[in-house]
């Protein structure tokens, strides 16, 4: 007697992500780099003006305002970047790349429905 046919485990692929990703660590490395490099402020947030065709996490958002050295361009930065957050709900890790207590109020405000 033949008994039934064997069982072939078939390999589970993960779905394709939903929705908007991130950028990768390569281009956000090269981005990093970038604005890093830049001289005057000007010029970083001209690159993010640019970049924000991408998408980034709040980690990376956090990451690129360290770079920049005035208060009030690290919320400019925070208000090009705003639209192309993929994470709001971690809007909170932001204060702690911000100095100053009105400019983490600024930045709260933008995370509000």
């Amino acid at each position: 007697p033949v008994g039934p046919a064997p069982v072939v485990p078939v390999p589970v692929v993960p779905p394709p992500p939903v929705g908007p990703q991130p950028l990768d660590d390569q281009a956000f490395g090269s981005l990093l780099k970038a604005v890093d490099d830049a001289p005057f402020s000007d010029d970083q947030l001209g690159l993010l003006k640019i970049a924000a065709s991408g998408y980034f996490t709040c980690a990376q958002v956090g990451a690129l305002i360290d770079q920049i050295s005035f208060s009030a361009d690290k919320v400019e930065a925070v208000q090009i970047l705003r639209p192309h957050i993929v994470d709001p709900e971690n809007a909170y890790t932001l204060n702690e790349h911000l100095s100053f207590s009105d400019d983490r109020r600024k930045v709260m405000a933008m995370f509000q429905p």
